[in-house]
C-alpha cells in the first residue's frame, strides 16, 4: 500500500506507463488542436495564439520561424512580458522570443538591476 498521495500517483504511471502515455497522447493533440493549452489559458489570458499569429510565428529578435525552433530546441517558441508584469496579458505586452533570446533578454534585465 502506498504510504502517501506522490508515491500513490509514481506507483500508478509505473504500472499503468501505456494507459497514462495513450492520455497524454490524445490531451495533447486535443491542445495542439485548439491552438491552445490549459497552461497557456492560465498564463497568457488566451492570447498566446493571438501573440504568435501576430508575430508571424517568428522570434521578434532574431527571426527564427516555429517550426525551426522546434526542430532545434524541441519545444514552441517564448513569450514575454516586456513589462515584467506576469500577470500582465495585454497583447500590447506580449512578445514571441525564442529560447535563447528569450534567456539573454533575461539576463540583461538581471545584469541591470544588479548595477542598481
Amino acid at each position: 500500500m502506498a504510504k502517501n498521495s506522490i508515491e500513490y500517483g509514481r506507483n500508478y504511471r509505473l504500472k499503468n506507463k501505456e494507459a497514462v502515455y495513450e492520455r497524454y497522447k490524445r490531451w495533447r493533440l486535443n491542445a495542439k488542436a485548439n491552438g491552445t493549452t490549459t497552461r497557456d489559458k492560465q498564463r497568457y489570458g488566451l492570447n498566446r495564439a493571438k501573440v504568435l499569429e501576430r508575430d508571424n510565428y517568428c522570434c521578434v529578435n532574431c527571426g527564427l520561424t516555429q517550426e525551426l525552433h522546434l526542430i532545434k530546441f524541441k519545444v514552441s517558441l517564448n513569450l514575454h512580458h516586456k513589462n515584467k508584469n506576469e500577470k500582465d496579458y495585454s497583447l500590447d505586452n506580449l512578445e514571441t522570443l525564442c529560447v535563447v533570446c528569450h534567456s539573454k533578454k533575461h539576463q540583461v534585465e538581471r545584469h541591470l538591476k544588479e548595477l542598481k
